[in-house]
């Protein structure tokens, strides 16, 4: 038996130490996520990565996506971010081109949405990335904590939680 399976099942047990102590301080770590998230993090001293494995047997894979726009809403603040469409026009290759900025209020960049269409290049890496659009580039800043925190498991979550949170839709995170 290895030590994920035998987590896995101390998870699964009423006896599970980690929900003993939430609810004596009267958290369900069912209903009140940002309460549970915050003493995870912050008391127990859990890594967001950690907290998505220690609510995979309770919740299952498709609550799972709770977790994660928890964990983006704690990262970007959404309420702080705004979209700005910028349209010009290409001169070199006589096109129209749109993308999306989203900025915070204070005008900083987090990411931008490149549209289909928006790469004109006729060569292989502009049909490329012309083909993966709606194309998203996140912000290195924010793509090292996402890949610190959570690993290679954000990418699909993500896309979801910007369709939510900003209605555009994501085809590929680059």
């Amino acid at each position: 038996m290895n030590v994920k399976h035998i987590i896995r099942k101390v998870l699964n047990e009423n006896t599970n130490p980690i929900i003993k102590l939430l609810n004596k301080r009267g958290i369900d770590h069912i209903k009140d996520l940002d309460n549970t998230l915050d003493f995870l993090v912050n008391t127990v001293g859990l890594e967001y990565n950690e907290i998505i494995d220690f609510y995979k047997p309770i919740l299952g894979d498709n609550t799972n996506e709770t977790i994660y726009y928890k964990i983006f809403d704690d990262i970007f603040n959404p309420d702080d971010i705004y979209s700005s469409p910028q349209v010009y026009f290409d001169e070199e290759d006589n096109e129209l081109c749109d993308d999306i900025l989203f900025l915070t209020d204070d005008g900083d960049e987090v990411m931008t949405l490149y549209l289909p269409g928006y790469f004109t290049s006729k060569t292989q890496e502009g049909i490329r990335l012309n083909d993966s659009s709606p194309l998203l580039n996140i912000e290195s800043e924010y793509t090292d904590i996402l890949n610190e925190k959570l690993g290679d498991t954000w990418k699909e979550p993500f896309k979801k939680w910007v369709h939510n949170k900003f209605g555009e839709t994501v085809k590929t995170i680059e």
